[in-house]
């Protein structure tokens, strides 16, 4: 399996873990911080997979990917129906932004942005599978 993948689900299954514990330790707001960075970074790892699988490189930059993405979407009309730029611009905006840097986030909305996070990689993993080189 792809490691990039991979590195992604342990990833989202330590955000998953951290923010349960969070839940049970009093919703301490840098542990909420962590959750969500640890789930943006799922999504981020999970872009990268998809970007690689397709020949694009892999750059650090959101914006290269973003644009890199609406590319695809243009050339592989699945990639558009599964929204996978409009996920990876929300994931950002909401786990890395807001959360990390503005403090804007409810803790509702990081538990509901990591459980699409899970189903985001979910669904990379199936359009990798799907274009098998």
């Amino acid at each position: 399996m792809n490691k990039l993948l991979l590195l992604a689900d342990r990833l989202h299954k330590k955000a998953s873990q951290e923010f349960n514990a969070a839940r049970r330790n009093g919703m301490e707001e840098t542990d909420l911080i962590q959750a969500a960075e640890k789930g943006w970074l799922a999504a981020h790892r999970a872009t990268n997979a998809l970007l690689a699988h397709l020949g694009k490189k892999v750059t650090a930059g959101t914006r290269r990917k973003e644009e890199d993405l609406a590319e695809l979407e243009k050339r592989f009309p699945e990639i558009k129906k599964a929204e996978i730029l409009a996920q990876f611009a929300r994931f950002h905006s909401r786990l890395h932004v807001q959360a990390g840097y503005m403090d804007y986030i409810s803790a509702k909305l990081i538990e509901r942005d990591l459980r699409a996070v899970g189903d985001y990689i979910n669904t990379v993993r199936r359009l990798v599978r799907a274009h098998a080189r």
